[in-house]
């Protein structure tokens, strides 16, 4: 579902801007914050957030139950992944 990946994609941009590590450049006499390169965990912990509040949101739309659209689409997410 679309609210699945957009959701996925803002985790994904919020852990990542989280995670940044300051990186001291050698050619450079300032430090500055470089983006690390997404590790396997970042990515999954994308998928399960996006998919908890994916589901979250399709399921009380659809059903009014969030929780039961989280569980249903989380999963699904991470194979996704």
């Amino acid at each position: 579902s679309t609210a699945c990946f957009s959701m996925e994609r803002l985790a994904f941009g919020v852990i990542t801007r989280v995670s940044e590590q300051p990186r001291i450049d050698d050619n450079s006499e300032s430090s500055a914050i470089k983006p690390a390169t997404p590790s396997t965990n970042i990515v999954y912990a994308s998928h399960a957030l996006g998919g908890c509040l994916g589901g979250g949101i399709a399921g009380f739309l659809f059903q009014g139950h969030p929780f039961a659209g989280a569980f249903l689409l989380t999963p699904l997410m991470l194979c996704a992944g």
